[in-house]
Order: structure tokens, then sequence, then C-alpha cells
């Protein structure tokens, strides 16, 4: 049994962040080490990352492209569409996939996080 803390980051600029009512990031990165020991070892590491460069190189040119996962190079892991900021999702997912390893007792998060739930 591990008790586990994660939180998540976004590369939100620090200018115009009030020009959308969503989390202006394009990139989120969750992290969760094991809060047993001191050492605080980091347990896994999820990303999800709306950029993909072939995807906006194919756009300017007049096609149509769906990302992440159409034919080619995409280096999107979710939508552009999808909520960046939705920290319960990249908790759930992480926790999920470190859940084949180990078994969580105890999740810890920041106050302001909806990944509680």
């Amino acid at each position: 049994m591990v008790n586990v803390k994660g939180d998540t980051c976004y590369n939100n600029p620090i200018f115009k962040s009030d020009a959308t009512p969503f989390q202006a990031g394009t990139i989120a990165v969750t992290t969760m080490c094991e809060n047993n020991t001191k050492n605080k070892q980091i347990l896994g590491v999820h990303v999800a990352n709306k950029l993909c460069r072939a995807a906006a190189v194919l756009r300017n040119k007049g096609k149509q492209v769906e990302c992440p996962n159409y034919r080619g190079h995409c280096s999107a892991s979710v939508s552009e569409r999808e909520q960046i900021g939705n920290e319960g999702k990249w908790n759930r997912s992480l926790s999920t996939q470190i859940s084949q390893d180990i078994k969580i007792a105890n999740f810890t998060c920041d106050g302001d996080s909806r990944a509680f739930q």
C-alpha cells in the first residue's frame, strides 16, 4: 500500500491570461510521487499535449486535419477541443496506469484541484 501525492502544471502564458474563460495552456503535465518515504520518488508522469506542428502546416494548406491520431505524424495526445484544465481526468489516467504496478492507499492533492473526486 503506497500513499501518493500528485499535481498538474500547465504552460499558461503569464500575459493575456484573461483572453479565454478556459485554461489558456496547451500542455498539462501531471506528476505523482510516493508519500511514504522522505525520498518522494516519482511514480509516474502523464503529459496531455494539444500541439501538433504537422497538423498546423496541413491546415495552413487548407487540409482538414483532426488531432490526435490523424494519418501521418501527430504529436498531439488530446484534441484541440478538449479541456486541458481537467486535472481530475489526468490524475485518474495516471493513477490507473500506476495501479498496474502498485496499490494506492491514499491520494493527496492541492486544495484547488478537482482531482480528489
